[in-house]
């Protein structure tokens, strides 16, 4: 067993990491809550809804 043939499932457990932070992020980034006293303007790829 050789230093190399252990680094590779860490490297990959890191990677997995790193795609899941980032996909919880733009999920959990991707919504807004707007205040009683403020109007939403709703927009879908730029147009007006």
């Amino acid at each position: 067993m050789s230093y190399e043939s252990n680094k590779a499932p860490a490297a990959k457990i890191i990677a997995c990491a790193l795609i899941a932070v980032a996909a919880v992020s733009a999920i959990f980034g991707g919504f807004y809550t707007v205040d009683e006293k403020e109007r939403a303007v709703l927009l879908r790829n730029g147009a007006l809804l």
